[in-house]
């Protein structure tokens, strides 16, 4: 019983250490540039997106810009990063109430686990996509 509550505890604190870092640094995100700048799109603003766009059928790399595509999908990693640990919270505290719901909660978890998981991917891939057109671009340069 004591390894249950040694368990119980250190998972706790760690959820409890997500919970505010991740409203740390959404505070942070959006009281330094406000919901604007991260999803315009509610707003009904998509010229930075279009010019954004326009920049990737060409087959080149927009500058991060306000109201803009890259800014746009870091809101949209924001948002998933408060879902995933709200999520969390929730069927935790289910979890230890012995609700029936907890369950469901963890399902539900689950599935938004798989937006930070989509968000990591992608953000990487787009690292790379950067690397591989900076390199391309400076051997060009160079020659």
């Amino acid at each position: 019983m004591a390894t249950y509550f040694i368990l119980l505890g250190y998972i706790l604190s760690w959820e409890l250490v997500y919970f505010f870092f991740t409203a740390f640094l959404i505070t942070i995100c959006l009281s330094n540039r406000g919901l604007r700048y991260y999803f315009p799109y509610l707003w009904g603003e998509f010229s930075q997106i279009n010019d954004d766009i326009k920049i990737l059928i060409k087959f080149k790399l927009p500058d991060s810009s306000p109201k803009g595509l890259a800014t746009s999908i870091q809101g949209l990693g924001l948002g998933a990063l408060a879902l995933v640990v709200l999520s969390g919270i929730t069927w935790f505290i289910l979890w230890l109430q012995d609700s029936t719901f907890a369950n469901e909660a963890k399902n539900i978890h689950k599935t938004l686990t798989g937006l930070i998981e989509a968000y990591i991917i992608g953000h990487g891939a787009m690292g790379l996509l950067h690397f591989i057109l900076w390199y391309r671009n400076s051997k060009t340069t160079n020659q």
